[in-house]
């Protein structure tokens, strides 16, 4: 059954004693079935309680949750699930959760507990061994860097410092600096000093310089001043020798980090899935210990007011009634005015439910708008892509993606079925224009003058059938307006709202009836003796509108007759369509005529013409269709401005 309403909410108000507030928090979460309030802080000093605190184990859980973030982003580099091109642009993951034993908070605490320790320890250990590694690959880095610079000069390392008579110094320079170093050691030193010297790439000159053991501080300084990098090595032996025993240690180097990598990943295998399904149960425990938050407490009881619809409210009376063994006070209040909402309608629309939220849930005691927009939106939606093969086309791929990776997005499913349906609409809408591919069939296949020649109503292209399809589309638009003006007279009925629903709503039913009849005894189709009525009807009509708006009436009427012809946005959508798609037929159908590539470019500009008309037009029709409903029919009489229902449940992805 079709309703009109949201789901009937009861609101729950039950005290507890604190001993049994783990227990029915806990069976609560399990069931999904209601919405924790949080309190004001003006209600608990109204009813002089205070607000209750979370239970002290929620410090444990944050810690665990804590190290086990650690971890996760410790080993996230490897974390590379096969996502193809199309989930990644659709956002889909493909999780398959795991089944779980459940156990309690005990167990939950103490297993996890182990579990990341016994991580955490390994990974420590590892980071050390990673880390000692890279140090030691960094500094035999730089000596090989530093030997390469040397390779041309191959003199033993032992030379370089003081030795018994002199003082030598390896060095690099640019070749500029070198210059000036040549001739300020001259200057200093007089024939008291030697160089040996060595190009290095990149303009730089690496080079030895001695001296007499007395002039070791005056070197020193001459360097430093020249803009010189002196370099010093570590070991013994020659040049040319040291560099191929440190290239050596290099290799093993880089070969124990390879292995530290490979033992990283290893406990990325072992532990990574399980590390998320552990993050997921401590969230899950985090999320239930800190629920009281939202309640009140005295010494020794614990108040929550939940929120649960009419047909679960016995469910959740005995579940509080079971785990707190009788031992509670509570209060039931039905269709409280700001009850949270619920859109709970038939499998068949249930996904517009999406385009509803999209724009605001409805207040309690207001229409819930879904089974109005369900239909209205899908033929909009198929009137402008108006094309029977597109629509099979959109509704085949969509269909395919609800198979695929429908149980894995929600909201990927409610879109795909929603597609279905709009494309189901378009192949009608096709079928009555005529419109397969375009003019494909009509004029190319049957040689035909297009696609009015199969159009089982009209071509809007054809001729002059766009001012019938505009007249169409408007006289729809004015009809699914008035539906609107309709739906807020039932609403503000069935409130008890009389006047409102004859001065905001009625009045326009009265003044279209009036204009109606003077049109019709002005063309002749009605006689002259209705005249009067139809006056005397368009008269109360505005005074009704003046009762309700004041001067603003005027700007309502010029806003109804703009937001009427706003509805030729569905000729103008269509007829684009249409036009693109015979302008494609075209090009295809004149480059086939290309010698020898003519088929192959034909085929290109046919599949690749296709492909963008359709991409481009259901996207513009999805937004035109929501823009009709959104500003010209919500309009009417949706207000929306509702709060949407929020269950206390356990929120799982990779454990059930």
């Amino acid at each position: 059954m079709i309703v009109f309403t949201p789901a009937r909410m009861s609101q729950i108000n039950c005290i507890i004693e604190k001993n049994y507030r783990k227990p029915v928090a806990c069976a609560l979460q399990k069931s999904g079935l209601v919405e924790v309030e949080f309190l004001s802080n003006e209600f608990l000093e109204q009813e002089l309680i205070r607000r209750s605190s979370p239970e002290e184990e929620v410090d444990a859980v944050s810690r665990k949750i804590i190290l086990a973030n650690k971890l996760i982003d410790y080993f996230s580099e490897f974390d590379e699930s096969e996502v193809n091109f199309l989930e990644d642009v659709l956002g889909v993951e493909k999780i398959e959760p795991r089944i779980i034993d459940r156990f309690g908070q005990d167990e939950l605490l103490g297993e996890s507990g182990d579990f990341l320790s016994s991580i955490d320890g390994k990974v420590s250990a590892l980071n050390g061994k990673i880390a000692e590694n890279q140090s030691k690959y960094e500094q035999l880095s730089v000596l090989v860097e530093t030997l390469n610079y040397f390779s041309g000069l191959d003199f033993k390392v032992e030379w370089l410092g003081e030795s018994q008579y002199l003082y030598t110094q390896a060095a690099i320079a640019r070749e500029s600096d070198f210059i000036s170093l040549q001739n300020e050691l001259s200057m200093s030193f007089g024939d008291g000093f030697g160089v040996e010297s060595a190009g290095c790439g990149d303009g730089r000159i690496s080079f030895l310089v001695y001296t007499l053991k007395h002039n070791a501080v005056s070197l020193d300084g001459i360097l430093r001043k020249n803009n010189c990098e002196v370099r010093s090595f570590a070991g013994k032996g020659s040049v040319s020798k040291l560099k191929g025993k440190v290239e050596g240690e290099l290799e093993y180097v880089k070969d124990v980090k390879a292995e530290l990598g490979k033992n990283k990943r290893e406990l990325f295998n072992r532990f990574y899935g399980k590390l998320l399904e552990v993050h997921e149960l401590l969230d899950i425990e985090k999320n239930r210990c800190e629920v009281f938050i939202r309640c009140g407490q005295t010494e020794n009881t614990v108040f929550m007011r939940l929120w649960t619809t009419q047909k679960d409210k016995g469910k959740v009376l005995d579940i509080i009634d079971e785990k707190t063994e009788g031992f509670n006070l509570i209060e039931v209040v039905d269709d409280v005015d700001d009850a949270p909402i619920l859109l709970d309608n038939p499998p068949v629309i249930r996904s517009f439910e999406t385009l509803t939220k999209l724009f605001s849930p409805p207040r309690y005691s207001d229409i819930d708008p879904t089974p109005l927009i369900a239909p209205t939106f899908a033929l909009f939606f198929g009137l402008m892509l108006t094309d029977a093969v597109y629509g099979l086309v959109l509704a085949l791929g969509s269909y395919y993606l609800i198979r695929k990776y429908g149980k894995y997005s929600k909201g990927l499913y409610d879109l795909c079925v929603i597609l279905v349906v709009c494309g189901i609409a378009a192949i009608l809408f096709g079928f009555l224009t005529g419109s397969f591919l375009g003019d494909l069939v009509g004029k190319y296949l049957l040689g035909g003058e297009g696609s009015q020649d199969v159009a089982l109503w009209l071509d809007p292209l054809y001729k002059t059938n766009s001012i019938i399809f505009l007249t169409v589309v408007c006289i729809a638009g004015f009809i699914h307006l008035f539906i609107g003006y309709f739906i807020g007279i039932y609403d503000s009925v069935r409130k008890g709202k009389i006047k409102e629903a004859l001065i905001d709503y009625g009045s326009w039913f009265i003044l279209a009836g009036g204009v109606a009849l003077i049109i019709l005894v002005k063309t002749g189709k009605l006689p002259e003796t209705v005249n009067p009525i139809g006056y005397a009807l368009t008269l109360t009509g505005l005074i009704l509108l003046f009762m309700s708006s004041g001067l603003m009436a005027f700007l309502k009427i010029v806003g109804v007759v703009g937001n009427t012809l706003s509805y030729a946005r569905l000729l103008a959508l269509a007829l684009t369509t249409a036009g693109i798609a015979m302008t494609f037929n075209f090009l295809a159908d004149i480059s086939k005529d290309i010698p020898y590539i003519g088929l192959g470019v034909a085929a290109i500009v046919f599949i690749l013409g296709h492909t963008i008309n359709i991409f481009m037009n259901t996207l513009g029709g999805f937004v035109h269709a929501l823009r009709l409903h959104y500003v010209e029919f919500f309009g009417t009489f949706y207000p929306g401005g509702g709060r949407e229902f929020t269950p206390f449940r356990e929120e799982r992805k990779y454990t059930r």
